[in-house]
């Protein structure tokens, strides 16, 4: 694994976690001992703005829909996961189309797509 991989999957994992803690942060209301006094004010004024409502309630909207997105084949993999599999595999990085393509077509056809949102997402943002 090169250490850009290694380094990739820490930040992706480190903001995760990050972000899991902001989230239990924001809904107690209670600053923990490893956030400054001065930034946790200026956390909750962000969170207490109009503008950050508005997107919370579009992203909670956005994972109640039942319009669904595009099938993958990534199964429990996280995509950044899968992405340096991908990459190791190749021996090199993994271009954005090649990457879709691997995670949208089926294992046992690779010119067959899981859906036609997929193959509509290819044709129309990645060609």
């Amino acid at each position: 694994m090169e250490e850009d991989d290694i380094y990739q999957a820490w930040r992706f994992r480190a903001a995760k976690r990050l972000r899991g803690m902001l989230h239990a942060i924001r809904k107690k209301g209670a600053r923990p001992y490893w956030i400054p006094p001065e930034v946790l004010g200026e956390l909750m004024r962000r969170w207490d703005t109009d503008a950050y409502r508005q997107l919370q309630a579009r992203n909670t909207a956005a994972k109640k829909s039942t319009r669904g997105t595009s099938l993958h084949t990534a199964g429990g993999t996280t995509f950044p996961e899968a992405r340096l599999r991908l990459n190791h595999s190749l021996g090199r990085p993994s271009r954005m189309d090649g990457f879709f393509e691997h995670t949208h077509t089926r294992k046992e056809d690779r010119t067959q797509w899981v859906d036609e949102h997929s193959r509509k997402t290819k044709v129309t943002y990645l060609y």
